[in-house]
Formats: structure tokens, C-alpha cells, sequence
């Protein structure tokens, strides 16, 4: 049970002279489990800036006119390809019209898969399961969706879409807020209304979507892999004295 997990992780980490936590949200999980706090170090993961990059011509939509919303994640319902299909799928007719939605991932659960393939029937949503690479489908999207149903430790998928200038609408999360530093569209959880809401907000406001573009570039810098392996190394090294 639960009591016997956290006995077995917490005699682990007493093996370890380190013990790093990708957010503050996860290491507070882990001195909760009774690790001591001198030992867990909050390093965020790090994120391939060169490589997540906004497009050269900025969004396809400039050039075919169909704005674009892209899912990116692995395919299991906690991470909420329903609800984006859902909130997509409120809008009325009128407005999904010169629209799409892509859900893109990798299958982690071929039942859930099918599930919302089925629930997208004839609703102008694109599947794309276990593509090569993800980068293109940020690059052509002009808004990424993100409502996550499970605890994160830290929301990769929203923070590459920022590093390739996306706007990012997410479900309440606090590792995910962590990590975007609030340069995002935060709704209520299992808030499927406000979801949609949100969408339709930053396809009338080009504005907005450009402001969160550029801020979420700028912030998630930090996260380039030089400056996180500097600080590994930095643990590394006092773990080792």
C-alpha cells in the first residue's frame, strides 16, 4: 500500500547523496516521503532551445489561414487529449470553422487511443501518433493545449511549445505554472467551458498570442542544457567531496 511505498522510497534515498527534483513541487513531494531536506536539490529538466524553435515565417496559419491547435503528449487519459477534444468540440460550428486540432504522441495506451479517435469522428481533428520528431507540429501550431489531468512534475510539452513560440492554454497545475512561470493561459481543472473560452480569446487576439509568444521564448532560455548541466555538475561534485 502507500504507507509501504514510502517506506521503500525513503529508505532508497538514504542510500543516495543526492537526490534531485526536477520542480519545488516535486521536491516537496520528496521531503514529504521524510527525505532530508539537505539532500534533495531542485534542478528544473532542461529543455534543447536550439532545437524547440519558433518557425522561420512565424505560424503556417499566415500562409493557408487555418489556425491551428496542437495537443502534444504521451496518449493516456491523464494527460487530457480528451478534454482538448472536448473544449474544441464546444465550439460552435461558425467558429470551428478554418480550424484544426492535432493531437500528437506517443501511444502509452492504445485503448484510450482509440477512444478519442472515436470521439473526434468528423470534428476536424488530426491524429498523429509516434511521429519521428514533434518540433514541426509546435512550429506550424498557433496555440498549444496543455489541460493535464495528472500531477506533473514538470510540463515538457508546455514549455517546448513556448521555446518554439506558442502560446500555451493549460489546466491549473503547480508544477506546470512552475515551470512556465505564469507566461501561460491557466484554466481551472476539468473546466471544459473555459478551456474552450480560452481558445477562442487567443484565436480573436493576436495581440495577446503574440505577448505570450515572446515572453514564453524569453523565460524558458533558462532552461537551456548548458546552464542545467552546469548546475549537475555543480551537485555532483559537492556529492563527491
Amino acid at each position: 500500500g502507500a504507507t509501504a511505498r514510502r517506506l521503500f522510497y525513503r529508505s532508497q534515498a538514504r542510500l543516495l547523496a543526492r537526490v534531485v527534483a526536477v520542480s519545488d513541487v516535486t521536491r516537496g513531494q520528496v521531503l514529504g516521503i521524510g527525505v532530508p531536506a539537505e539532500r534533495v536539490v531542485r534542478i528544473h529538466n532542461g529543455v534543447d532551445v536550439d532545437r524547440f524553435l519558433p518557425p522561420e515565417n512565424g505560424p503556417l496559419s499566415r500562409q493557408d489561414g487555418v489556425f491551428r491547435y496542437v495537443h502534444v503528449s504521451r496518449i493516456l487519459p491523464g494527460k487530457g487529449q480528451h478534454a482538448s477534444i472536448d473544449a474544441f468540440c464546444r465550439l460552435r460550428p461558425d467558429q470551428r470553422k478554418g480550424k484544426t486540432l492535432d493531437v500528437v504522441g506517443t501511444i502509452a495506451d492504445g485503448i484510450y487511443a482509440d477512444q478519442i479517435r472515436v470521439q473526434a469522428h468528423k470534428l476536424g481533428v488530426g491524429f498523429h501518433f509516434d511521429v519521428p520528431d514533434v518540433v514541426p507540429y509546435y512550429q506550424r501550431a498557433d496555440v498549444a493545449l496543455f489541460p493535464t489531468l495528472m500531477p506533473e512534475g514538470f510540463g515538457f510539452a508546455a514549455v517546448e511549445a513556448m521555446a518554439c513560440g506558442v502560446p500555451v492554454i493549460h489546466y491549473a497545475d503547480a508544477a506546470v505554472r512552475e515551470a512556465t512561470g505564469g507566461h501561460t493561459i491557466e484554466v481551472a481543472r476539468d473546466d471544459a467551458a473555459g478551456l474552450r473560452d480560452a481558445m477562442l480569446q487567443l484565436f480573436m487576439d493576436a495581440n495577446l498570442r503574440a505577448d505570450l509568444a515572446e515572453r514564453g521564448r524569453a523565460y524558458v532560455q533558462r532552461y537551456r542544457w548548458a546552464a542545467v548541466w552546469a548546475q549537475y555538475e555543480g551537485v555532483l561534485q559537492a556529492a563527491l567531496k
